[in-house]
């Protein structure tokens, strides 16, 4: 089986061995006692452009060619590749352009002596024998193979087809260290196998074995310390090998991954194997199927089918994983809010501001971005009390009343996931009553709406419950869930209170 490749580039030296014609005579071997010459084609019909046939040739002596007409003279619009050979071998013979109308013939004779085998060349006429000859064209370069694509990508090369070009078909070849490189061309893509004993053999035993004896082809591991290198693809890591094993021998094959050729005659390590890629002992009569999942590989890697006792394979699937990129986490954003320093500017100091529905909006710049917080009341309350306290004991964000509510800021994308609240006494008469605080997603439509408040209520916020705040101060964290991007919450006090900092985490 060839690569189209190999077959343009065996019929390019086969033209130019033919332009050449002068190609010596073979010497022939001393008579034998039955001569025998045969060729597989006795006819060929060629085109008028010219044409390049292939004919096998089995002989038992040596032979020479001769190419006559049909008058007996000797032509030079036949050519051969050869001027004559022994054995069995393939002969190529050139037809040239035909330049004339009429159709011509001529006789291509291999002779020992008086044995003789005939082929018969016969060739059509030109259909425009006026029109002059038309300028070679360079062929068109073939088109870049295409490499695999796909999340996954499962490849299944079959070795109990004829070997390909290229890979060895018997023992012996001279030792390389780190192996021969061998190409498998599957699916219009070249992919590349390495055949390697351990560094430092002294030959290799690695090689694809032909049909024999009634035996399928394989590629045999004829002894230890023997590696095929699986492909590696750009962007890929290997993660599973199956193979499906033939017989060889009687004894047990021992076959596992590794991730390395071993430097002299040795086995591999214990973590010397791809994880998953374990020795497993093969059926010596063959016909198993044998699976390594593998773990840890990386990617653009060569990992090696390795044998500890020799072993054959019928054929090789393998299953490479895409790298993934995958999006950047989103890291949450932390924003610590300080109300223990001089109040900023447009935040209210004093209570007995004018009510507004809905609230007033602050804002408090950080790190560069303005942050907006609602201050609020119960919905138709005659004044509003919340306000950034100068008095003492020091500045703080004041409830100054109950039912007084503090929308925090709404970030774009994010939702709000955390609140940690800092708190301090407020005044000396609130020192006796200790507040309660809620995380709710709305303000009460009504003083009584919001008197009435409890855990049991719709609108607190999931991980908002009440907490009752030591109204001398203390750190209290509300952990919420189920809350969305883009919304305002707001930390709601029944019972009147200040903070004197506000941690907010926000999640993307």
């Amino acid at each position: 089986m060839k690569s189209k490749y190999l077959q343009l580039f065996t019929t390019i030296l086969a033209a130019g061995l033919l332009a050449a014609g002068c190609i010596p005579s073979v010497q022939l071997d001393e008579e034998v006692a039955d001569p025998v010459i045969t060729v597989a084609t006795e006819t060929v019909q060629a085109s008028w452009e010219g044409q390049i046939f292939e004919i096998p040739v089995e002989s038992n002596c040596s032979w020479n060619i001769s190419k006559t007409d049909a008058d007996g003279a000797t032509i030079k619009w036949v050519k051969c590749d050869m001027a004559g050979g022994s054995g069995n071998l393939t002969l190529r013979v050139r037809v040239y352009r035909n330049g004339t109308a009429d159709e011509r013939r001529a006789t291509v004779t291999l002779f020992h002596g008086d044995v003789k085998a005939f082929i018969d060349v016969r060739q059509e006429g030109n259909p425009d024998p006026d029109k002059p000859d038309e300028p070679d064209v360079p062929p068109t370069p073939p088109e870049p193979p295409t490499p695999p694509t796909g999340d996954v990508v499962n490849l299944t090369f079959d070795f109990t087809i004829d070997p390909l070009d290229g890979w060895p078909t018997a023992g012996g070849y001279a030792h390389v260290d780190g192996g021969i490189e061998c190409i498998y061309p599957l699916g219009g893509y070249n992919y590349t196998f390495i055949l390697a004993d351990c560094n430092g053999a002294s030959q290799s035993t690695v090689y694809w074995v032909p049909a024999k004896d009634d035996a399928s082809p394989r590629l045999s591991l004829t002894n230890q310390y023997r590696y095929v290198g699986l492909p590696a693809l750009e962007g890929y890591k290997l993660t599973q090998v199956v193979c499906h094993n033939v017989s060889l021998t009687t004894t047990a094959p021992k076959i596992g991954i590794t991730k390395i050729i071993t430097e002299r005659a040795r086995h591999p390590e214990e973590s010397e194997y791809v994880a998953g890629g374990e020795l497993q002992e093969w059926d010596a009569a063959g016909g198993g199927t044998y699976t390594y999942d593998l773990t840890d590989t990386e990617f653009n890697t060569v990992y090696y089918i390795y044998t500890h006792t020799k072993g054959a394979i019928g054929s090789i699937d393998l299953t490479y994983e895409k790298e993934q990129t995958e999006p950047p986490v989103e890291e949450d954003k932390v924003l610590l809010f300080d109300f223990s320093v001089t109040p900023l500017e447009g935040w209210p100091t004093a209570g007995g501001y004018t009510h507004t529905e809905g609230g007033i909006t602050c804002v408090y710049p950080f790190d560069g971005t303005d942050y907006s917080f609602i201050l609020a009341d119960c919905g138709a309350a005659s004044a509003a009390q919340m306000f950034w306290a100068v008095t003492d004991p020091g500045p703080r964000l004041a409830f100054g009343a109950q039912y007084r509510y503090l929308g925090l800021p709404a970030m774009e994308d994010y939702k709000l996931s955390k609140v940690k609240c800092v708190s301090v006494l407020l005044n000396a008469s609130s020192a006796t009553v200790s507040p309660k605080i809620y995380i709710t997603d709305s303000i009460a439509a009504s003083a009584a709406d919001a008197k009435a408040f409890n855990d049991d209520s719709a609108g607190i916020v999931e991980g908002g419950k009440a907490q009752t705040w030591d109204p001398n101060g203390g750190t209290y964290t509300y952990e919420l869930t189920g809350t969305e991007a883009n919304k305002v919450y707001y930390i709601y006090a029944q019972v009147k209170g200040a903070v004197t900092s506000i941690e907010l985490t926000y999640t993307k």
